[in-house]
């Protein structure tokens, strides 16, 4: 798991579901290596996510993830060719990914119109 993603574990909040690894080897994991209950009281956050994405519910919940948020990320990033932000600082890149959801919304909204479905 990603040095970054660990603060991302134990900030409070809605749970979390954080890919451990790269997909292929997430979906071999809960394949080969299925779980079952709540995690060892003694793992590390990492090791309560990963106990949790090799459970069937826990697997099929980050399946839904990957189907629905990935989409949209990689949508927005075909449309508007934003691979890396221009600005420096989190709020100037937050201010730039919120202009380049605006046009790809606004240009899904202006398709819409133009051609609706049938």
């Amino acid at each position: 798991m990603p040095a970054t993603a660990e603060p991302n574990l134990t900030l409070p909040g809605p749970e979390r579901l954080i890919a451990p690894g790269k997909h292929r080897d997430v979906n071999r994991d809960a394949r080969d290596r299925p779980t079952q209950g709540p995690p060892p009281t003694d793992a590390t956050p990492a090791q309560q996510m990963q106990h949790r994405i090799r459970t069937p519910e826990g697997h099929t919940t980050y399946k839904r993830r990957s189907a629905t948020v990935e989409t949209v990320i990689g949508h927005l990033k075909d449309q508007t060719g934003l691979r890396r932000f221009s600005r420096r600082g989190l709020k100037a890149a937050a201010s730039e990914l919120n202009l380049a959801a605006t046009v790809v919304n606004l240009l899904k909204l202006h398709n819409h119109t133009l051609h609706p479905a049938t």
